[in-house]
């Protein structure tokens, strides 16, 4: 992709240049390379509710949010407690492979992006980005797929 950026303008009118690039990301954990998920593989192990409100401070220190009025709504199943679930090491996992998948995308686009910069296009370029609801819903105790020759935790 990086060197069609490269040699795509040399003989196309610049009028007429186009060029999509499509990412899938996290639908499914095909993305993950192995071992890419090692750098998320304690993050998400604290649980939801303390990742919830370290994501939402830092949101709010840096001013996307009031300081002064909580925003924040109620959990979905607020109830329910991380320490208390039983597949808290499976969530933890999955949630660990598909942040590695949204690292790589970004790493990819990051390359796009400065394609786009060294071939001076980048102010000649309409960047989207499109996104559903997030990731498929894995109410499962072990993988459906396997990661690229990784493994989820033993329950």
């Amino acid at each position: 992709m990086i060197l069609l950026l490269h040699t795509s303008g040399s003989s196309v009118e610049p009028n007429n240049r186009f060029f999509i690039c499509c990412r899938n990301c996290t639908a499914l954990a095909f993305a993950c390379i192995a071992g890419g998920y090692k750098k998320y593989e304690n993050v998400y192990k604290v649980g939801w509710d303390v990742i919830r409100e370290q994501r939402y401070k830092k949101m709010t220190d840096q001013g996307l949010f009031p300081k002064d009025k909580n925003i924040l709504s109620a959990r979905y199943n607020g109830d329910k407690k991380w320490s208390d679930y039983p597949g808290k090491e499976w969530e933890a996992y999955a949630m660990a492979v598909r942040a590695a998948m949204v690292d790589r995308m970004d790493q990819g686009i990051g390359r796009i992006i400065k394609t786009l910069r060294e071939t001076g296009e980048l102010d000649n370029t309409l960047i989207l980005f499109l996104s559903d609801n997030g990731a498929s819903c894995d109410i499962c105790r072990a993988p459906a797929l396997s990661v690229s020759g990784a493994e989820a935790p033993a329950s």
